[in-house]
């Protein structure tokens, strides 16, 4: 994975609170940033899933939650995708 991706070192996540069980959701949707995301980040993030059939969410986006992803999350994506990448390798 190219190093620069590991800058984006913040995160919000959209999650769909009817999928809760065990007090744990599904996440549908992660936006990564290189600075904190701002509120105008936020909305443009809302537009864009409300209005971009490409996430297929456009019916449901009614009901989802946006939050803030903890370092740790974000952290654990990024060793994902790492793996991922080497395991297609």
């Amino acid at each position: 994975m190219k190093e620069e991706i590991k800058n984006y070192s913040y995160g919000l996540g959209i999650i769909d609170p009817e999928t809760n069980v065990n007090d744990q959701v599904d996440i549908v949707h992660m936006a990564f940033y290189p600075e904190p995301p701002t509120e105008k980040d936020k909305q443009s993030l809302w537009e864009e899933l409300r209005n971009d059939d490409e996430f297929g969410i456009t019916k449901i986006v009614d009901r989802l939650q946006m939050i803030e992803l903890p370092e740790n999350i974000v952290e654990q994506v990024w060793e994902d995708m790492e793996q991922a990448g080497k395991d297609n390798a």
